[in-house]
């Protein structure tokens, strides 16, 4: 049960990173501009994931210590993931979309 806790949040902390990141990437056009929203998107969704386990503790604080030991476990799962989703959704979704429209 707590695994499926750990993952959903991953989940959402990569889908926080790619939306933020693919706003910019759609809006933007100045590299520099895309990037700082990148490194803002990869902030956001790591901080997110402790602050995702640290409401859940508060919810069952009778699993706080098996809730905090799974969360550091995938700590490093989750900044890959993040910084992934964030690079995906500034540079290559965007890419990927405008491909299919000129196909159609």
């Amino acid at each position: 049960m707590i695994q499926v806790g750990v993952w959903t949040a991953t989940a959402i902390c990569m889908t926080v990173s790619l939306l933020i990141s693919f706003w910019a990437g759609r809006r933007l056009e100045k590299f520099w501009l895309k990037f700082a929203f990148f490194l803002i998107a990869s902030v956001i969704g790591f901080f997110l994931f402790p602050f995702l386990g640290g409401l859940w503790q508060g919810a069952a604080p009778q699993q706080e210590h098996l809730i905090d030991a799974a969360f550091r476990k995938e700590a490093w799962t989750v900044l890959g993931c993040v910084v992934a989703m964030a690079y995906f959704g500034g540079w290559r979704l965007q890419k990927i979309i405008d491909d299919s429209k000129r196909k159609t």
